[in-house]
């Protein structure tokens, strides 16, 4: 991936550009200059944008388009991420929440909200039937569970499991050990929400919480505290594992991450994976479908990624979100539009964006363009069965002046499954130039 780069890293940039294997450097294919310096107005004179930024664009020569569709977690894949994570020789034992005592007082709370339901003066029928459907499908576990309140070894196979809409579904949840510290294994091919929060889902999470899930947040801190591992270190034993998972998905990001209250490992590297298309990776913002919390979306499905969270004991939380599998590769080499069209839309693109701080404003406002990438981008509305994957154009940037540092540090320090760096961006199509929203993911 290409997310925002800083002016520290451009002698990389500059090496990148010079191993480039064959064809005509994008820089010149496009028109993009390395470092680029510009100023523009909205078309009302309301919102000014300044740019002084390198941008780096990809070391290929040719810019795909491609299509893709989401597939389901393999019992391989969920034993490839084990042995890549914890070794050949990993144990595991059913979790509590999944002892016949658990199933047995999971199906009460179901009954109870039954009849709370029923007695109300306005029942919700949809809500009954996913209470019905839930109790039969916990009953049924209750019955092929052979785990007592004493749980015993539990093979590392798939095995039913309840997704929200009720169902039963094959996947896995287990606990292990590592280093000391109990991790829970999970893995769903979760159904469409029958409210229609999220479409179909999977997910693949090796965690530290109680719960299956370990929160840790994007911080403005330059390394993570009380951790030896050097970023550079992080990303090459990041990379090793997720070698052992699929070619497909390359390194894109790393950040420093904080606030898991489980342990004491309450800060670590946070390593992005994403996918690339014949060398051509993806655009990453780590901006996800639906993280906008004002705005639902529909049947909502996140970005394909890989997260591995390192520390000095290793591994401290993994993800694995939404894998897709490329139908086809529609185009080699797409036509792109020229850089200078793009700019052309970015300001009145921005002041969309921005329209209710600039309606607001008694004098007109600026944003600063932060950073520019150029990548591929998951296209296509949740809930459908196909993707594209479309070049993009990403501009990052921050509106008004540099905050106060106290302030920002405590914004931005707690940033749910996002890096300040590369947290948003106006993102354009690279072959006609339209918006993009990352939120709606098309």
């Amino acid at each position: 991936c290409q997310p925002a780069q800083s002016k520290s890293s451009a002698q990389d940039a500059q090496g990148a550009r010079e191993t480039q294997a064959g064809g005509a450097s994008l820089y010149v294919t496009l028109g993009v200059p390395q470092h680029w310096t510009w100023s523009a107005k909205s078309t009302d004179q309301q919102l000014n944008i300044a740019a002084d930024v390198d941008i780096t664009l990809p070391s290929v020569s040719q810019v795909p388009v491609a299509t893709a569709s989401m597939r389901k977690f393999t019992e391989e894949d969920l034993k490839a991420t084990v042995r890549a994570l914890f070794g050949e020789d990993a144990q595991f034992t059913l979790p509590e929440s999944m002892t016949k005592e658990a199933i047995e007082a999971q199906i009460v709370l179901y009954d109870d909200a039954e009849a709370r339901n029923k007695s109300s003066e306005t029942p919700n029928e949809q809500e009954l039937a996913l209470y019905e459907k839930s109790r039969a499908s916990y009953q049924t576990l209750r019955a092929e569970t052979p785990f007592g309140a004493e749980a015993g070894e539990l093979p590392l196979a798939f095995y039913d499991q309840i997704d929200t809409a009720g169902s039963l579904a094959p996947g896995f949840l287990g606990k292990t050990q590592q280093e000391g510290y109990d991790f829970l294994v999970t893995l769903k091919n979760e159904t469409e929400s029958p409210f229609g929060y999220y479409g179909e889902t999977s997910y693949l999470y090796a965690s530290m919480g109680a719960g299956g899930y370990c929160g840790y947040y994007g911080t403005t801190k330059s390394a993570p505290e009380g951790v030896s591992l050097t970023k550079e270190q992080a990303i090459e034993q990041a990379k090793a594992i997720a070698a052992q998972l699929t070619d497909e998905l390359v390194f894109c990001y790393a950040a420093p991450v904080h606030g898991n209250e489980t342990s004491g490992r309450a800060e670590g590297w946070a390593c992005v994976f994403m996918r690339a298309v014949n060398g051509f990776p993806t655009a990453y913002v780590s901006q996800d479908v639906c993280s906008d919390l004002a705005t639902d979306v529909p049947l909502a499905q996140s970005y394909e990624r890989i997260t591995i969270i390192l520390d000095d004991l290793g591994v401290a939380d993994f993800q694995w979100v939404n894998p897709m599998q490329l139908t086809a590769v529609t185009q080699e080499n797409a036509q792109l539009l020229p850089f200078s069209d793009i700019l052309a839309k970015v300001p009145d693109a921005f002041r969309a964006r921005f329209d209710y701080d600039v309606s607001r404003a008694a004098e007109p406002l600026t944003a600063t363009i932060t950073g520019v990438s150029l990548g591929l981008l998951r296209i296509g509305a949740s809930g459908g069965d196909s993707f594209t994957y479309e070049p993009v154009w990403s501009f990052f940037y921050r509106l008004g002046e540099a905050p106060d540092e106290a302030y920002y540090i405590g914004s931005a320090n707690n940033m749910y499954d996002g890096y300040p760096e590369v947290s948003s961006a106006i993102t354009l199509s690279a072959l006609d130039g339209r918006v993009i929203d990352r939120n709606l993911g098309y």
